[in-house]
């Protein structure tokens, strides 16, 4: 009898054994685990060990991982349209210095941003941005404060003195940098992490088109050496405007490109965009009244323009200084200062 017992103990035994080294499930192998000796003496032993584990994953994962704004979590969903006719002609664009709460540093940090995102834009092709001196002497000559610039009055009235096409405006926040040393390393490596937060405005309403989040990965900003902090936190800027820099440029495409009249003189009708916006010598353009303003009666917001009144095409004989264009009536007539121009 005691033997009968033995044989079946040894066969639920072989069977059981079987079933752990074919089976596919992880909860078992996971369960053994957990009831190790190891797993219980250091559990019991500290009770800290897990929370401590997980605060630090926690931080490993803000500084390794950028976080999904709005941006990026739209940027897969949304698929890109048609562009507008005359989306090969360049944008006019004004970049305001980016707000910041950065004081650690000597560094002007909103200055360093606008000024990379400019040279970023500048480069794409696609755009042509305001120098920040033009910028500053025309707020001179205009009596506006550069705090002010962001206020929808102030922005329209951008589009119709310099015929701009879109403000963009921003903030850097969360500028953090960090020490870390490679294994037994004695010397240390300087990592930053930093959050850009970009508005795309169309100044023809003043209102916010886009809104653009970016914050970089910490291990692409590691520096050392003479001014690693510095220089780290330089490098999350960059590669936040370089990711960000596509989304923008796809915006410029769903903006309507338009120049103004500025002066008519012996049948010569002269606009404010020639050569270096990519307008050629023979095209013709469309010459419109500009449009009523349409606002939303409760909510006081503007809805944008009306096409406003037909009057005839242009066509461009000639250009003049850096960026103007000298036109000839093609057909229609009653063309007049402060007329819309359209490709």
């Amino acid at each position: 009898m005691t033997i009968f017992r033995i044989k079946n103990i040894f066969i639920i035994f072989i069977l059981f054994s079987f079933l752990i080294s074919f089976t596919s499930c992880s909860s078992i192998s996971s369960f053994f685990s957990s009831i190790s000796p190891t797993r219980l003496f250091s559990s019991s032993k500290t009770g800290k060990e897990d929370v401590f584990r997980g605060k630090a994953q926690e931080k490993a994962y803000r500084w390794t991982t950028p976080l999904p704004g709005p941006a990026m979590k739209a940027k897969k969903a949304l698929k890109k349209l048609p562009p507008l006719p005359g989306s090969h002609l360049k944008k006019k664009i004004l970049v305001v210095n980016f707000e910041t709460d950065f004081t650690a540093s000597k560094m002007h940090l909103g200055e360093i941003c606008s000024k990379k995102l400019i040279y970023n834009l500048n480069k794409s092709g696609k755009a042509i941005c305001f120098s920040p001196e033009m910028f500053f002497d025309y707020l001179n000559r205009s009596k506006i404060s550069a705090l002010m610039i962001s206020k929808k009055e102030n922005i329209k009235k951008l589009y119709k003195d310099l015929g701009i096409h879109l403000v963009i405006t921003g903030k850097v926040e969360g500028v953090e940098t960090k020490k870390i040393r490679k294994g037994t390393s004695t010397t240390t490596s300087t990592v930053a992490t930093a959050w850009l937060t970009i508005r795309v405005i169309d100044s023809t309403t003043g209102n916010i088109v886009s809104i653009f989040t970016q914050q970089n990965p910490f291990f692409l900003t590691m520096e050392k050496g003479e001014f690693p902090d510095e220089k780290a936190i330089l490098n999350a800027i960059d590669y936040s405007i370089e990711e960000v820099i596509p989304d923008i440029i796809n915006e410029f495409d769903q903006i309507p490109w338009f120049a103004f009249i500025v002066k008519i003189e012996k049948g010569h009708l002269y606009i404010n965009a020639g050569r270096k916006t990519g307008l050629k010598q023979g095209d013709i353009l469309s010459v419109y009244k500009e449009g009523k303003e349409i606002v939303h009666p409760i909510t006081g917001v503007s809805i944008g323009r009306e096409e406003g009144t037909y009057k005839g095409k242009i066509r461009l004989t000639g250009f003049v200084g850096e960026d103007g264009a000298v036109c000839v009536r093609y057909s229609g007539k009653g063309f007049a200062l402060n007329d819309i121009v359209r490709y």
